[in-house]
């Protein structure tokens, strides 16, 4: 969430349109997870866990919300993000990631961005 949103700053960079769901899990959450499935005398091979679902522009409205304070938005467009892959470091790239620019080393993801800007 920090590559996106920057809540002590009242910011966000939102990949896309922002109005696609996203699965945000907390590290609390993925340790239960953890810890529960190593009580299973069986494990499937593969797993899946995830957390809430929302929108980038819901996660902002909600800490504006809570803090009473409108954010800062900034938008980049997937297209931007692709262009910019590879020539920019750090938050862009990373938002870039998130964005589903690139597969993992697992094999093809599904990405949760729209091709709206």
């Amino acid at each position: 969430m920090a590559m996106v949103m920057d809540v002590v700053n009242n910011k966000a960079g939102i990949p896309g349109s922002g109005d696609v769901p996203v699965a945000i899990t907390f590290t609390s959450d993925l340790a239960k997870f953890v810890a529960a499935a190593l009580t299973l005398l069986n494990w499937e091979q593969k797993t899946y866990l995830t957390g809430d679902k929302l929108a980038w522009n819901q996660l902002v409205e909600l800490a504006e919300a809570v803090k009473g304070i409108t954010f800062d938005v900034f938008r980049d467009s997937i297209e931007t993000l692709k262009a910019e892959l590879g020539t920019q470091s750090g938050t862009k790239a990373l938002r870039g990631a998130h964005a589903g620019v690139f597969d993992s080393p697992h094999g093809p993801h599904v990405p949760w961005h729209d091709s709206g800007a």
